[in-house]
C-alpha cells in the first residue's frame, strides 16, 4: 500500500506526454469550473438571497463551492506527495458537485 512516487510522476511515467496533458487538462478544467462558480456565487443577487432580503434573487449558495475548492486544493497538494489522486473518491465527489450546479447564465 506504499506508493513509490507522486501522481504527476506516475502519470508521466506510465502514460507519457499525452497522459500528462490529460492530467493537466483535468486539473485546469476543474479549476476553471470552480472559479466560474465562485464568480457566479459572489454576485449581488447571490448575496441578496443568502441574506434573505430577496428570496427570488439568483445566484448559488456558497457552501458547495467552498467544499469543492477546499477538496480540490487539498487533493492536488496531497497528490504532489503521494500517488492517490485518481483513486481518492473525494476528488470525484467534488468534481461531480461542481458539475451538478446549474449552468452559468448571464445576469
Amino acid at each position: 500500500l506504499v506508493a513509490s512516487h507522486t501522481t504527476p510522476i506516475t502519470v508521466i511515467a506510465e502514460l507519457g506526454v499525452l497522459g500528462a496533458a490529460s492530467y493537466g487538462l483535468l486539473v485546469l478544467g476543474a479549476v476553471a469550473a470552480i472559479l466560474a462558480r465562485w464568480r457566479r456565487s459572489s454576485t449581488a443577487g447571490a448575496l441578496a438571497r443568502a441574506s434573505g432580503t430577496d428570496p427570488g434573487a439568483t445566484g448559488w449558495p456558497i457552501g458547495p463551492i467552498v467544499f469543492a475548492t477546499g477538496a480540490l486544493v487539498a487533493l492536488v497538494a496531497h497528490s504532489l506527495l503521494y500517488a492517490s489522486f485518481f483513486e481518492d473518491a473525494t476528488l470525484w465527489v467534488a468534481l461531480a458537485l461542481v458539475a451538478s450546479l446549474p449552468p452559468i447564465t448571464a445576469e
